[in-house]
């Protein structure tokens, strides 16, 4: 397959931070404004990119904020990719496909039984104080 080079977005230096960052798992404590779901909605597209038949999750605290807060740059991000890359998106239920079948769904937390029994590829949780019994 021919390689193809994708610039999805540009990380400002405390961004660029956190993706060099070789932990396992991520906390963020920021402020308003920071680009916290920029640079997850962007890392999670890169993984999506990178690997093949995987999920992805992006979970804010109801539903509703998650397709406020996520929805609109995720399918920005997903418009700016080569035809060849967009796989498919769904509005009603929130996902975008990629690449080599890899899919990026955004969630709400309020409903903890959706939220079971899935293998992810990755998982970005956001606004966590905000999320009942977490």
């Amino acid at each position: 397959m021919e390689q193809v080079k994708i610039n999805l977005y540009s990380p400002h230096s405390t961004q660029s931070q956190v993706i060099r960052d070789n932990h396992r798992f991520k906390v963020l404590t920021c402020g308003r404004r920071w680009g916290k779901t920029t640079l997850a909605i962007n890392e999670l597209l890169f993984e999506a990119l990178l690997n093949e038949k995987t999920d992805y999750w992006y979970i804010a605290p109801t539903y509703s904020q998650a397709k406020t807060i996520a929805w609109r740059y995720l399918v920005e991000q997903y418009r700016g990719l080569p035809k060849e890359l967009q796989l498919g998106k769904n509005e009603s239920e929130l996902w975008v496909e990629v690449g080599n079948k890899s899919r990026i769904t955004l969630k709400g937390a309020e409903n903890e039984d959706s939220l079971r029994g899935s293998k992810l590829g990755g998982l970005v949780i956001d606004e966590v104080a905000s999320i009942k019994n977490f």
